[in-house]
């Protein structure tokens, strides 16, 4: 994973320690490139 060093400054990500728990969301591009390359492997 890698932080946006303006999203790291102006976020409380630099608060976090090893171990804290956070909520990770993927980008919509990316799941719609994951459904083409599954569907490009089956043909």
């Amino acid at each position: 994973m890698a932080i946006i060093p303006y999203t790291y400054e102006n976020t409380n990500f630099k608060t976090f320690k090893k171990g804290t728990v956070v909520n990770l969301e993927f980008d919509v591009l990316g799941k719609y490139i994951a459904k083409l390359m599954a569907n490009s492997q089956t043909k």
